[in-house]
């Protein structure tokens, strides 16, 4: 739960620090095309802090925080980025964590496949007993043949 907040915390640094530079004038700053949807936006955003339909103030405070709290980022995007080269070498980079996040998942998905029954851990074996569950019509119906593995063991 502490990870939430820390995250939060480091954005908050992020962003002290980028009104510190941009008053020092050292980064320019991006104006959105969308601008005055999103203040819009924002303005409806506050009016509902006050709803006098909710329970507690601090239910609007959250949903405030949670929709309108990382849209500077928009800001902060263009200032980190701002040629070409740049955005190429971030692409980069992000490819290559992709690639290697992707590759990982590929290593692990021999290990849990359903036929291979001496390699699933001792709890899917148990279930595999039961009915398989497979989807049927857009639900899961016994005995259509799919199995649907519990996320915790992928």
């Amino acid at each position: 739960m502490a990870i939430y907040f820390a995250k939060d915390f480091l954005f908050l640094v992020v962003l002290i620090s980028f009104v510190a530079a941009f008053r020092r004038k050292k980064v320019a700053i991006f104006k959105p095309p969308s601008l005055i949807p999103l203040l819009i936006f924002i303005w409806f955003g506050g009016m509902q802090i006050f709803n006098p339909a909710s329970t507690s103030i601090w239910y609007g405070l959250m949903g405030f925080k949670i929709f309108f709290y990382y849209v500077p980022l928009i800001i902060l995007g263009y200032a980190l980025l701002n040629s070409e080269a740049e955005l190429r070498r971030s692409f980069t980079v992000y490819l290559i964590l992709a690639l290697v996040i992707i590759s990982l998942g590929i290593a692990h998905l021999p290990r849990f496949t359903p036929y291979r029954r001496n390699c699933l851990p001792a709890d899917i074996s148990i279930r595999q007993r039961r009915p398989l569950l497979g989807f049927h019509h857009g639900g899961l119906e016994p005995g259509s043949g799919i199995q649907r593995l519990p996320a915790a063991a992928l």
